[in-house]
């Protein structure tokens, strides 16, 4: 998790500053095949360098994706269109974790359970294919949204991963909102999704079930959160 979290601050600012100057494209459908070859490579020869390169590989790229994504937003939407689209972005992010984990409980029991090599390969190849899906259809249907002339020249100097401490320079009221966010990503989800399974499992007992239904759960908090949030929005 830790490397994941590092190598994410080194490579967002590069893919982000390399999107503004090649456009959009390019990078949103590597987004997608870097998980997808991770995973089926986990699926092929399963072992602990495989799912290591997986685990802080895969997080990293995929932020980056989404902040190219927000970026690709930014370039037809007003700053209060963006503002408000944030909250179904994420209703439908809670809604794909809520219905995984059970896609990924089938496959496992397809493969012949979580005590076996193939039902605990399965779930790879399966997140692989849906990476897959992802990048057709991006090739497919999106359509840059970077204009030629909106389009900035390549900057090394731009693609420094401390440049952020600029922003606290900004006001005290962006210093505090960025301060609140930073405390707010030490107990997100995914950084403390390892430990919460190995708690559940080691220290509660929980088996496939029990610990599916908890992600989902969390699901379900992501998705009313998006819709909630998305109206708070439109209010204040």
């Amino acid at each position: 998790v830790s490397g994941a979290a590092a190598l994410e601050l080194f490579i967002n600012p590069i893919f982000g500053r390399m999107s503004d100057t090649w456009g959009r494209t390019l990078f949103l459908r590597v987004g997608c095949l870097v998980p997808m070859v991770l995973r089926a490579l986990v699926f092929a020869r399963p072992s602990l360098l495989t799912i290591g390169l997986d685990r802080v590989a895969s997080p990293a790229v995929v932020t980056a994706w989404f902040s190219v994504m927000r970026a690709a937003q930014t370039d037809k939407m007003t700053v209060e269109e963006l503002a408000k689209s944030q909250g179904p972005v994420a209703a439908f992010a809670g809604l794909g974790v809520m219905v995984a984990p059970f896609l990924d409980g089938q496959l496992t029991r397809l493969g012949g359970g979580p005590g076996t090599v193939n039902g605990l390969k399965l779930p790879f190849i399966g997140a692989a294919a849906l990476s897959a899906v992802v990048s057709i259809l991006f090739t497919t249907k999106y359509k840059e949204t970077l204009a030629d002339e909106d389009k900035r020249p390549m900057s090394w100097r731009e693609c420094n991963p401390f440049s952020f401490f600029k922003m606290l320079r900004l006001g005290r009221s962006v210093r505090w909102l960025m301060i609140t966010a930073g405390i707010q990503a030490f107990s997100e989800g995914r950084t403390i999704t390892e430990i919460n399974t190995i708690f559940c499992t080691n220290d509660l007992g929980w088996g496939t079930a029990g610990l599916t239904s908890f992600i989902a759960g969390y699901g379900v908090c992501v998705l009313i959160g998006g819709i909630f949030g998305g109206r708070q929005i439109d209010k204040l």
